[in-house]
């Protein structure tokens, strides 16, 4: 899925390149990049929260539509 490409391109460049078929190390990778997503918001001027809705009404609209 083009999420898990961009998880493992960000743990590769970040943390060394963890093994992702590894629940601990999966959720370390996502929770750091939430993390810095935060601070690029921060650095923007956006608000986090405001991608984040977005990202969860895709998300909820490719459920609904099977997309």
């Amino acid at each position: 899925s083009p999420a898990m490409i961009a998880a493992a391109s960000f743990a590769d460049r970040t943390m060394g390149g963890p093994n992702l078929n590894s629940g601990e190390d999966f959720c370390t990778v996502i929770g750091d990049l939430l993390g810095d997503l935060m601070h690029l918001a921060d650095v923007l001027g956006e608000n986090f929260d405001s991608w984040l809705g977005s990202g969860r009404d895709h998300y909820e609209y490719e459920i609904a539509n099977e997309v």
